[in-house]
């Protein structure tokens, strides 16, 4: 059993194809890391499985453009080659070791002391431009007075709403369905913020979950945070640059939510 942040060494999922809602297919994209290269970082168990198990549910009514490892990714994630990766989908789940510094949200990469930082991340201005990031890693999402500078860049590109942790996720076998519990739940329409955090609790092991999202103004930021779904969210016109003016963010940590604007 291992933390998605590295600090120590299906089916259906209760969806028949007569509940999916059948509605135009979405593009989502899938990078994945289980093991690291000269093991630089301690192996994720049931990664592949996890993101494998997302795809095949969420390819059940939208088109998987790709499933790639961290291999040589970081171009891919950051705004040097991110047209030919994160912005050419919809949705993007991405699932390795993360971390937050003061300045920056990290994602580890296969090769060894590489990360892509979210300073350098500009999403949803380039190609189909990414709307949704599902984060499958540690820290990434920290809720603290550093927060926007973390994911300031990424925003202003465009992203509408962006999931993941604030502490830390677990990598263990009670958690490979966490990527299908997600998907299924975009399919029946539950927003995104309750979709993430029904997905990633977990009956064995406590996963600290966030989310975050910004508006023109603090109630704008609330709607898109708390209502925005699969089916909606192109419905919410894409803000960029100077025409986000508020952040809001919610975090739960076991059972109990904590709004922490």
């Amino acid at each position: 059993m291992l933390p998605g942040c590295g600090s120590s060494n299906s089916d259906n999922n209760g969806v028949s194809d007569e509940q999916v809602e059948q509605t135009e297919a979405k593009r989502f994209g899938t990078y994945c890391q289980e093991d690291f290269q000269n093991n630089w970082l301690n192996w994720l168990p049931s990664s592949w499985k996890r993101c494998k198990r997302f795809n095949d549910q969420l390819s059940k009514t939208d088109y998987g453009v790709f499933y790639h490892s961290l291999h040589d990714a970081k171009p891919y994630l950051e705004n040097i080659e991110d047209y030919l990766g994160a912005d050419s989908v919809d949705l993007l789940y991405l699932n390795t070791h993360g971390s937050a510094w003061e300045d920056n949200a990290v994602w580890q990469m296969w090769n060894q002391d590489t990360r892509s930082e979210s300073s350098k991340m500009r999403l949803g201005d380039d190609n189909a431009g990414l709307s949704l990031l599902a984060s499958f890693a540690c820290k990434t999402h920290m809720i603290d007075n550093r927060t926007w500078i973390r994911w300031n860049s990424i925003f202003r590109g465009g992203l509408r709403w962006t999931g993941g942790s604030h502490g830390t996720f677990w990598s263990y076998s009670t958690t490979e369905d966490i990527g299908a519990d997600f998907a299924a739940n975009l399919q029946i329409g539950v927003p995104l913020s309750t979709a993430w955090d029904d997905a990633n609790k977990d009956w064995m092991l406590s996963n600290d979950r966030a989310v975050l999202a910004t508006g023109t103004d603090e109630a704008d930021c609330y709607t898109r945070r708390d209502l925005m779904n699969w089916q909606n969210f192109k419905n919410y016109p894409r803000l960029r640059d100077n025409q986000i003016q508020y952040w809001c963010s919610l975090r739960w940590s076991g059972l109990d939510p904590e709004d922490t604007d």
